[in-house]
């Protein structure tokens, strides 16, 4: 199973043995998210990064939405 996401004109299949969890963020506490370079959740925290940059896509900037999907992704020794 996969999560598909889109970054520009490109979509991306994530496997979901590599996602912690999937959020809808309301634009103030993403915006917060932004300024701090990281999401809180379950005593952990993410590092926050926008999906067109670390794909080398600087042309695209983060969309506002009432609501904006954020994945959570597991790593290292929380695999």
């Amino acid at each position: 199973q996969v999560v598909l996401v889109r970054a520009g004109h490109k979509v991306f299949a994530i496997p979901t043995v590599m996602i912690e969890q999937v959020q809808k963020l309301k634009a103030n506490v993403l915006e917060n998210a932004y300024q701090s370079g990281k999401i809180e959740w379950a005593g952990r925290d993410y590092p926050l990064h926008f999906l067109s940059k670390l794909i080398g896509d600087n042309e695209h900037q983060p969309q506002v939405h009432l609501y904006t999907p954020v994945i959570l992704m597991r790593s290292g020794a929380y695999r």
